[in-house]
């Protein structure tokens, strides 16, 4: 069942990809991040949407580790010269929390999880450390 759903998912990325619809953009993450309640390991991953509007997926370029995430779109004032993502760190515990693609003022916010509200107040933190990833230039 698995291997079907990998299947399914990999068609509706290739088919959207060659629509012209998709964005992606490849990153090299250096730590293990939470994704939802998945715990993602580092790597270099394909961040993928536009595929099913809200959605977000993550793949490993191995395809080793993948998820998708939920979020809604966000706007700043200036398109980014390269895509990027943001995380909110909590000590050691990192939250994947907004997606940019490069040369876009649009990008998507992930919907806080109660993993994370749980660790923010574990930690004694209630505004998280920011960290951001530069994707890859291609």
């Amino acid at each position: 069942m698995k291997l079907l759903l990998s299947v399914v998912v990999l068609v509706v990325l290739a088919v959207g990809l060659t629509a012209g619809s998709a964005q992606r953009i490849e990153v090299q993450i250096p730590f293990a991040f939470y994704l939802n309640k998945t715990l993602m390991p580092a790597g270099t991953y394909f961040v993928t949407s536009g595929i099913v509007p809200g959605a977000v997926w993550l793949d490993t370029t191995d395809f080793r580790a993948s998820a998708a995430v939920l979020a809604h779109r966000v706007t700043r004032d200036a398109n980014l010269e390269s895509g990027q993502l943001v995380f909110h760190r909590y000590g050691d515990q990192r939250y994947l929390a907004q997606i940019w693609y490069r040369g876009r003022e649009q990008g998507f916010e992930t919907f806080p999880v109660p993993h994370e509200f749980v660790t923010s107040h574990l930690r004694a933190q209630a505004q998280p450390r920011v960290e951001i990833i530069l994707a890859r230039a291609r």
